[in-house]
């Protein structure tokens, strides 16, 4: 789709637009590309070309959610003495950090309140 179709569908401001697709690329992992022979973005070549109707990676969820995620990360974080569930919980608090555009330094505050 064309920069300005995207505009019209959306109804946002262009500067909108360009961070929420720079936050679809970068946070949520979606392969799209500016094909600028085209002046169009699409998804990428091979990335499930087979599929008519493509879902964005990752995991959604709301405030409240990930607030309670992160509560019992903290909790099970004072009992694994020895990091068993630790090391298996990480690529959650992961994902939930890039979901969030946060620093480390911003997710351990955020898990701290």
């Amino acid at each position: 789709m064309s920069f300005q179709t995207l505009l019209g569908e959306f109804e946002v401001s262009p500067a909108t637009l360009k961070r929420d697709l720079q936050v679809l690329r970068e946070r949520m992992d979606a392969p799209i590309v500016y094909d600028r022979g085209d002046d169009a973005y699409r998804f990428a070549p091979g990335a499930a070309e087979s599929s008519a109707n493509r879902a964005l990676p990752g995991v959604w969820f709301s405030e409240t959610e990930i607030h309670a995620l992160l509560s019992m990360h903290q909790l099970i974080a004072g009992l694994d003495a020895d990091g068993v569930l630790g090391r298996h919980l990480q690529p959650m608090l992961d994902k939930l950090g890039g979901m969030l555009g946060a620093s480390a330094q911003d997710a351990r505050r955020t898990r701290a309140a």
